[in-house]
């Protein structure tokens, strides 16, 4: 339900250093401390170096995936937010971490392909047919949920305007319903309230706003790679877990873990990450009354991934191009931050 490119589409900001763009053997990383790392044979100099470094050495998106810097070294820059990898492939870049997404990454995706049978993740139709039903195959209607899980959120309205000769729809809806990518745009900082690389609330809607980090530049070659689906639900169903999709239960990094080596899966860099937690699942078994309470509940909580430094450690160090799954948030919600910040964040 939920596609969230937040957190990790924040890039981080590095340089090589020493060396050619096809020579890793002289590369070497510095840490903010000064310290030389060596990371994947490939390097960085942070951007408290000398601007000629920036200049001269700024880090090409083909070889992003091998030349970051560890986790333990974000953000690059000290005024930067917590766990940020803001100006990593330049301080006006408005895609993140669907750079990795380049033609060689999407190529090797393509050799995996073996039946060629296409699923949807996308909302296929206007209305479900019969509406709300149960059915674990379909995607999402433009107007699921029946009422926003947000208040504060407006239901879909459709409407056809019949002029007598022809017919157009017209359509009130709210951009976090159905199935959606979730922006950079989104959700900010909570400290600060800046987005990516800086992007302040009055860029987006102030007296003079910009179009800076919007989704629309995802749009312009699209979002293609490998997905990688992790079967949570089928694997809690199994062992027994007793959790509910629409209370705040967090699914620990270890038990995805051991879904990725049930399944033999293996990460590549600009893996594009889907988890399935049976969100969807359950809501279609709801009436349309209980999907109507649903949404009109006080305190909203619904499961997903933990937001703990292992879990945000995990994604960063897979070099994930994007991650969706079928819950409301992705991470659990509301997050209690054990590190400090939501994933959103």
């Amino acid at each position: 339900m939920s596609a969230w490119i937040s957190l990790l589409l924040h890039p981080l900001h590095g340089f090589f250093s020493g060396a050619k763009e096809n020579d890793s053997t002289n590369c070497r990383f510095c840490s903010s401390s000064g310290e030389e790392k060596f990371v994947n044979k490939c390097a960085f100099l942070t951007p408290s170096i000398d601007e000629f470094v920036r200049h001269k050495c700024q880090i090409k998106p083909q070889l992003a995936w091998q030349c970051r810097p560890a986790f333990e070294d974000l953000p690059l820059k000290p005024e930067h937010p917590k766990a940020s990898s803001w100006g990593f492939w330049g301080d006006n870049d408005e895609l993140g971490t669907l750079n990795l997404l380049v033609p060689d990454v999407v190529l090797q995706a393509s050799w995996e392909i073996r039946t060629g049978q296409v699923v949807p993740l996308k909302s296929a139709t206007l209305v479900a047919v019969p509406k709300y039903q149960a059915n674990t195959t379909s995607s999402l209607p433009l107007d699921c949920p029946l009422r926003p899980m947000n208040p504060l959120r407006k239901q879909c309205v459709h409407r056809i305007n019949a002029k007598g000769h022809a017919n157009d729809d017209e359509l009130d809806l709210n951009t976090q319903s159905s199935s959606h990518w979730d922006g950079l745009r989104h959700y900010p900082y909570q400290n600060t309230l800046q987005y990516y690389n800086g992007v302040t609330q009055s860029d987006i809607s102030g007296p003079n706003p910009n179009s800076k980090i919007g989704i629309q530049n995802a749009a312009q070659k699209g979002i293609a790679g490998r997905g990688i689906l992790l079967d949570w639900r089928s694997y809690a169903l199994r062992k027994g877990i007793k959790y509910s999709p629409f209370e705040a239960h967090a699914i620990p990094l270890a038990e995805l873990l051991e879904v990725a080596a049930e399944q033999r899966v293996t990460f590549s860099p600009g893996d594009i990450l889907l988890i399935r937690s049976g969100w969807m699942e359950e809501y279609n078994k709801m009436t349309t009354q209980e999907q109507d309470d649903l949404g009109k509940r006080e305190h909203r909580s619904f499961c997903g991934v933990e937001a703990t430094r292992e879990a945000i450690k995990w994604h960063w160090d897979n070099a994930f191009a994007a991650v969706a799954g079928d819950t409301t948030a992705y991470e659990v919600w509301p997050s209690t931050k054990p590190w400090g910040v939501a994933m959103h964040e």
